[in-house]
């Protein structure tokens, strides 16, 4: 293993211009240092790198507005991802990415290239979402009220030559301290996925348990009664009873029927025929209505049955190519010293580094590039699932209300058919009508009881999913703290280790602040966004600077010592001698940062510029491109070649 997840390095930067570039260069692992005058362009390129990471760049230099598109060819822990974002002032510019290095991207198809926007949605991904599980890196959507993005993160990463010194953050139009405490949470390793889970089923059992509560209060309302007086009649029972008085009532009619029908017995029977068509048809409608409601069931249960197990299939998919990626992990690590098939002892020999250590066959290109491809593919594929599957079990709960109300009403529609289709004859009216009075009234009580029965069905479900909701917020609760709990001790930890690896680097500072040279801790506030050493937080400009500089680099250096941290193992340094930084102090300081880097044994890289570079570093491997003068600044625009 040459790196701790998540681990980002930039190896490539072209910045485009009319067809041809006008900046590329390598970049490499480690202390890497873009030098030249001022005004000869340093930032304008850190700030093209940036955004070609997903950054938002605020005062976008003219030349760099000049420009095209920006390239950036990465690698996100073993694979190469080369990302390509055209440049916007609105900086909501969306990014296409390719599995693969620059040089790949050239010869490859266009459909290789997947375009992803700034923002995400409930149906489409951003690409922050997409570099995220590129890196190892959870999702944090919502915590404490944040969205965390690329552009986020990379405050932390990133030192500016805008930001006031004593702010810990890079400076951002849109900020706030939720997204501040997140994004540290995130990098530091505190934030905890099972946490965020909690926090989103607690928040969406809590959203549904007041639409409940909501719902049963106006049905309350409605019924003018508290829950604890509504007395759950059987209904059921009610409307047959009630069907019985009718029939009843209905064979006493054919009692007094005789004779044959004189003129006007034969009024009320056609009425009466009129009367069994009408009925007839509504039952034949109600029964159609049914049969109709009842497939979309069956489809609706039938759908929701396929999309979850679909679900599932996909979850499982994306875990087996997670553990795929983790075994190759493992045993490109490995050194084996016998056969694993038949033991006999291996004989010494050499390896490239694209070469399996056991049988010595090149590595296909692309290494786990194929494996986040796919995955990307599956995680949007189970996000348009998700959301079908909310809409189908919806509908399905809407389903099993409807259904029995109409059931019942069959029921008792096809009883009254049936006691008037008996038969009748009378010739006696005046009985008939009082009897048909009657009839009609225990008809509209039982349409009565029918209404009730659904109201009653609906409190009856509601109130059950109301203690079922109650239930789950009160669990969710208890975990939420334990979790919480956990992540405190954790976070002590690891603000801890950060501290002494600032105080160690602090410690390292030339003679000119008393309170650096014999500092034992350094304190970072989030929320205030601001930082503070020995308690105090008040330095001279230069110093100032020198602490913001050496709390960045503390956090690189304490990612590289704990592999639970998220910091990318990735800095940018812009403008490290601000603040009237003076020239030996800025020596000393570039000198630490090699150091440091130097005794580094896992994959990390640390990007920083400076108009007077260290003696020690001048000629070394750690510069990038040529020096840059006002003459010959950073964007060759009189070259423009490819």
């Amino acid at each position: 293993m040459t790196h701790y997840s998540p681990t980002l390095t930039v190896h490539r930067l072209l910045i485009s211009k009319g067809g041809g570039f006008v900046y590329n260069e390598k970049f490499h692992i480690g202390l890497n240092v873009i030098r030249g005058q001022n005004s000869s362009g340093k930032t304008t390129i850190v700030k093209a790198l940036v955004y070609g990471l997903g950054g938002a760049i605020p005062n976008m230099a003219k030349e760099l507005k000049l420009c095209d598109y920006v390239i950036v060819e990465t690698k996100i822990n073993d694979d190469f991802v080369t990302l390509k974002r055209n440049i916007s002032e609105s900086n909501s510019e969306g990014m296409e990415i390719f599995w693969g290095s620059y040089d790949e991207s050239i010869s490859a198809d266009i459909s290789s290239w997947n375009l992803y926007s700034y923002r995400r949605s409930e149906t489409k991904e951003s690409f922050t979402q997409v570099l995220f599980r590129a890196m190892d890196m959870p999702e944090v959507k919502g915590y404490q009220t944040a969205i965390v993005t690329m552009h986020q993160i990379l405050r932390l990463m990133y030192g500016d030559q805008s930001t006031p010194g004593n702010e810990v953050f890079t400076s951002d139009t849109f900020d706030s301290q939720d997204v501040r405490q997140a994004v540290g949470d995130l990098l530091f390793g505190i934030y905890d996925d099972d946490l965020y889970n909690a926090k989103k089923s607690k928040d969406i059992d809590s959203k549904n348990l007041s639409l409940s509560i909501s719902e049963l209060r106006g049905l309350f309302r409605v019924l003018n009664k508290s829950e604890g007086e509504l007395n759950f009649l059987n209904y059921d029972q009610e409307i047959a009873e009630t069907q019985n008085k009718i029939t009843s009532l209905r064979l006493s009619m054919l009692s007094i029927f005789s004779g044959e029908l004189d003129i006007n017995d034969k009024e009320i029977a056609s009425e009466l025929k009129q009367e069994i068509l009408k009925i007839e048809k509504s039952i034949s409608k109600m029964k159609s209505e049914f049969l109709g409601l009842s497939e979309e069931l069956d489809s609706v249960s039938f759908e929701i049955s396929d999309s979850e197990m679909f679900i599932s299939t996909l979850i499982h998919k994306a875990n087996c190519l997670d553990d795929a990626i983790n075994i190759k992990g493992i045993f490109e690590a490995i050194s084996f010293e016998f056969c694993p098939s038949c033991h006999a002892p291996l004989t010494d020999f050499s390896r490239e580094s694209d070469q399996c250590h056991l049988c010595g066959s090149k590595a296909e290109p692309g290494g786990n590039r194929n494996h986040h491809r796919m995955r990307n593919d599956i995680y949007n594929q189970i996000t348009e699932s998700k959301s079908l599957l909310v809409d189908r079990i919806s509908r399905k709960s809407s389903l099993e209300i409807e259904i029995p109300y109409i059931r019942k009403k069959i029921s008792a529609m096809e009883s009254k058919y049936r006691a008037i289709t008996t038969g009748i004859k009378t010739n006696r009216e005046e009985i008939i009508a009082q009897l048909s009075n009657e009839i009609g009234s225990l008809e509209r009580t039982m349409q009565f009881y029918t209404d009730q029965s659904k109201i009653f069905d609906e409190i009856g479900q509601l109130i059950r999913s109301r203690d079922e909701l109650q239930s789950s917020v009160h669990n969710a609760d208890l975990k939420i703290r334990a979790i919480i709990n956990g992540l405190e001790a954790r976070r002590l930890k690891v603000s801890g280790d950060i501290s002494k690896e600032i105080v160690s680097i602090l410690n390292q500072d030339l003679h000119r602040q008393d309170a650096f040279r014999d500092a034992n801790s350094f304190t970072i506030n989030f929320e205030k966004n601001k930082f503070s050493v020995d308690g105090d937080d008040v330095f001279s400009e230069s110093s100032t600077v020198f602490a913001k500089n050496a709390m960045l680099l503390g956090f690189l250096s304490a990612s590289m010592k704990n592999d639970l941290m998220r910091f990318p193992r990735f800095l940018i340094l812009d403008g490290i001698e601000n603040g009237g930084m003076e020239r030996d102090r800025s020596y000393n300081f570039q000198n630490i940062i090699k150091k440091i880097s130097d005794n580094f044994v896992l994959d990390h890289q640390i990007i920083i510029t400076t108009a007077q570079i260290s003696p020690d570093i001048e000629g070394t491997l750690a510069t990038v491109g040529e020096p840059y003068t006002g003459t010959n600044k950073s964007l060759k625009f009189s070259r423009n070649i490819i």
